[in-house]
């Protein structure tokens, strides 16, 4: 079990950006698929195309339809690995 609800919400104009952006999915799937980020260790903050960015560390998971584009920040001065889980369509 996660712990998605207590990942912490930060505005567009809050975030911070990074040399360490890496572009994961560009929401070539079907509205009906979805993607699931579940931090294993470190910390990201991750980006979804108009839902905005939430910061996650280990434990942390956010689930959201596969056809927005998103992207993730490393977080910190360490590396972080992440798992990403994506559901059939119908």
């Amino acid at each position: 079990m996660s712990r998605a609800a207590d990942a912490t919400w930060v505005p567009r104009s809050e975030a911070s950006d990074t040399a360490h952006t890496r572009v994961i999915h560009a929401g070539e799937t079907s509205l009906h698929e979805y993607v699931i980020h579940y931090v294993i260790e470190g910390a990201i903050a991750l980006e979804v195309e108009s839902l905005g960015i939430w910061e996650l560390r280990a434990a942390d998971a956010v689930a959201h339809p596969g056809a927005l584009r998103n992207r993730w920040h490393l977080r910190g001065d360490g590396s972080a690995r992440v798992a990403f889980v994506y559901t059939g369509g119908a």
